[in-house]
């Protein structure tokens, strides 16, 4: 099988990881988009698959979770109007956990804005950590059940419910401390949308498969905690959390998706879509 020299697929990486979408990725490293997608989606699993082995066991003081709305295919609005659709186009919920700390993203769910999603986001996130915690969120309602059926007795939870001009904090379940605070991963929404060319407003840049809106989302949220060093820490939250030693390189990036390549036959007839 014929594969682009590794200093060809970490440029594309890069690039992707700096802002450029697709076509543009593929433009400025002199590939096709069909290539730079591919890569997309080898790195994107192997990079999930390397979060789930690596990211648990943690001892996180405060948590803080939030929601950041995309799209995929196009807006809600204009779905009744959209030529073949495909299942889950319309809006997309990325659902983050921010370690207000180490500033680790801990976990993320890419779905809709519903319970069930709600629910798997929270019991993920109660896999990954160790003993109790406090989580603050926003006034949305389903992380209530969501956090008392994950975390049980082991959460101090409040929520920040926002009215106009000012946020009221509401404290839902146990004790939690000051400060109780969703700032910090509301911000790190901000570093989503820089960062990541899918999740640009007003732009046509967003994903037209939610396959693709996940995979890009795993490969940036993999490179944040272990690849790129964080501004005001030094160093990459990984490190500040005790996974690693050191920040670690997008050529180990790109080599998470030979390791996985060894184990899947993929397909190379599937049609790909940026």
């Amino acid at each position: 099988m014929n594969r682009l020299a590794t200093s060809k697929r970490i440029q594309i990486v890069h690039l992707l990881m700096e802002g450029l979408g697709t076509r543009g990725a593929s433009r400025v490293a002199g590939v096709s988009p069909t290539t730079v997608s591919k890569l997309l989606r080898d790195v994107g699993q192997a990079a999930r698959v390397w979060h789930d082995s690596a990211v648990w066991g943690l001892r996180p003081l405060r948590v803080e979770c939030d929601e950041i709305w995309s799209y995929a295919h196009c807006r809600e609005e204009t779905l009744p109007k959209a030529k073949a659709p495909p299942p889950d186009a319309g809006e997309v919920y990325t659902w983050t956990a921010l370690d207000s700390d180490s500033r680790l993203l801990i976990a993320w769910a890419v779905g809709d804005r519903e319970r069930d999603v709600a629910m798997a986001f929270m019991h993920d996130l109660r896999g990954r950590i160790d003993g109790r915690v406090q989580i603050s969120t926003d006034g949305f309602r389903a992380y209530i059940t969501a956090v008392e059926e994950a975390f049980g007795s082991d959460a101090d939870f409040a929520q920040i419910v926002k009215v106009t001009g000012s946020g009221m904090t509401e404290v839902i379940s146990g004790s939690p401390q000051l400060p109780i605070s969703t700032s910090l991963v509301e911000r790190h929404n901000l570093t989503i949308r820089m960062g990541l060319r899918r999740y640009s407003r007003k732009t046509n840049a967003h994903s037209k498969l939610v396959d693709y809106h996940r995979w890009h989302s795993n490969i940036f949220f993999t490179w944040y905690n272990f690849v790129r060093p964080h501004q005001s820490l030094g160093t990459t939250p990984a490190v500040v959390a005790g996974l690693a030693d050191a920040p670690y390189t997008l050529e180990w990036l790109v080599a998470l998706s030979d390791q996985m390549a060894e184990q899947v036959d993929w397909d190379d007839d599937d049609p790909l879509a940026a």
